[in-house]
């Protein structure tokens, strides 16, 4: 599963040309590295199921002005990170992972450095390997 702006936050490899912000200025405010200050999934079933995926671990992820990105996500000492592009357009942001499906999430600054996401994801909440539809919700802070 991918996270990233985690927020977190993956397309060099995958032919796309990357996008930089002379190409598409609404990639200039997410130039630079966030660290995720909330990240939680919310079932869609049961919305009283969240489950916060920083309590144990960290998320952050760095875009660069070419609209490449590099973003992890660590459990413990089990490092996850993920390469790959990004494209911006007016209140959606699309991840592009290197391997695996793009991932679309509306967002909102609601500061220079203070970036919020949402969006549909797959979760296994009860742990019997099929995922379940969730809610991703994140709030990055730039460095």
């Amino acid at each position: 599963m991918s996270f990233m702006l985690a927020a977190a936050i993956t397309a060099c490899g995958s032919g796309d040309t990357p996008v930089d912000v002379s190409t598409n200025p609404l990639l200039l405010p997410f130039v630079g590295t966030w660290d995720a200050t909330v990240l939680t999934i919310r079932s869609v079933a049961d919305t009283s199921i969240v489950v916060d995926l920083l309590e144990n671990g960290v998320s952050y992820i760095t875009i660069y002005d070419s609209g490449n990105y590099q973003s992890t996500i660590a459990f413990g000492n089990a490092p996850f990170t993920e390469f790959g592009s990004l494209n911006v357009t007016s209140g959606v942001l699309t991840l592009k992972p290197n391997s695996g499906d793009p991932i679309t999430r509306a967002y909102e600054f609601t500061s220079a450095n203070i970036v919020r996401l949402d969006g549909p994801t797959d979760w296994d909440f009860n742990l019997d390997e099929l995922d379940d539809p969730a809610l991703l919700f994140m709030v990055m802070e730039r460095r």
